[in-house]
């Protein structure tokens, strides 16, 4: 029983913990919950953590084989044996192609967190601006409102002393109506940025921010091409090329021939002769060998059309950039 309060408690300190208010917040407030909550951003770091990690097969050579081999394979003695082991290694130039894949693999994940971030923030801030916004059409609806409300009373007053007529009033009553209308609409935008606020921060919490005085904002129309070249999708885009580059790159690579190096350790059994005279060979005396060799590739169609769609495909990216 004991150790089901501990358990009950402690639950409930982190749950308590782990609770976020959203209410009455600044845009400070969501930009710091989207970078915490966001999923989107915490995909892409992930896949940057990721991208680290396979720099380290960056490396990678095949398994080692080892054989062994016992029979009548050098005597008529049966139990003659040979330990052989041989390694094959991709051609030298290979690893640094690998590796500097991997580098910009590193750097592209890198620039596409960055760009999800920033595309994150500016939807957070059109969301809230946009809720400003509205927040300040429904102040100014509700006054104007209470205006036609008042004069559309005054003109069925007078319509009622006999100073006034239907059509006066039909116009004032059309008003409001309008006014009605707009306020519909715009409690509807005020819903749908809520909700987009909401799935930004990754909450279904009811969220509030907090009130702003709008202000006229000026629009700098000239363009810093030094700020532009340093916007994070234009580096994640051109990153992308120059990892379609160096994966080719890898690829052909794998068309050179790769080298393989071998040791084998064999006994033998029976008399020999090496110029000296006879003696006798036993299994305690064991012969040595060493090996190497190239492997090629002689079928290298299948290479080549993988060359061919990686060249398509880093043509696909700069014509992208292009359009961009």
């Amino acid at each position: 029983m004991k150790k089901l309060l501990v358990l009950l408690f402690v639950c409930g300190q982190l749950m308590a913990q782990d609770k976020t208010t959203f209410t009455n917040l600044t845009l400070q407030n969501c930009i710091d919950l989207a970078y915490a909550r966001n999923q989107e951003i915490k995909i892409a770091k992930l896949e940057e953590q990721q991208a680290i990690i396979n720099k380290r097969t960056s490396s990678e050579i095949p398994k080692a084989a080892v054989l062994y081999t016992q029979g009548q394979f050098n005597s008529i003695y049966k139990f003659d044996n040979s330990v052989t082991v041989t390694q094959t290694i991709p051609f030298p130039s290979a690893f640094g192609a690998n590796k500097q894949l991997a580098n910009a693999s590193i750097e592209q994940s890198q620039y596409k967190t960055k760009a999800t971030e920033a595309d994150i923030i500016y939807r957070v801030k059109l969301s809230y601006y946009s809720l400003q916004h509205h927040y300040a059409i429904r102040a100014l609806l509700q006054k104007e409102d209470s205006i036609y409300n008042v004069f559309a009373e005054g003109e069925k007053e007078k319509f009622k002393q006999g100073k006034g007529s239907m059509l006066e009033i039909s116009i004032s009553e059309n008003k409001t109506f309008e006014i009605a209308n707009m306020k519909y609409e715009n409690e509807e935008a005020i819903v749908n940025h809520k909700s987009e606020l909401q799935r930004l921060l990754q909450t279904s919490e009811s969220i509030t921010i907090k009130r702003e005085e709008l202000k006229p904002l000026w629009i700098n129309y000239e363009t810093d091409s030094s700020a532009l070249a340093k916007h994070p999708y234009l580096l994640f885009y051109n990153k992308q090329i120059d990892v379609a580059y160096k994966t080719k790159r890898s690829e052909k690579n794998k068309m050179f021939p790769d080298l393989t190096f071998g040791y084998t350790n064999l006994s033998i059994y029976g008399p020999a002769n090496i110029g000296t005279g006879e003696y006798f060979l036993n299994t305690s005396r064991r012969l040595s060998v060493i090996g190497a060799g190239l492997n090629f590739q002689l079928w290298i169609r299948p290479y080549r059309a993988k060359l061919q769609s990686l060249e398509l495909q880093k043509r696909f990216q700069i014509q992208f950039m292009n359009r961009s």
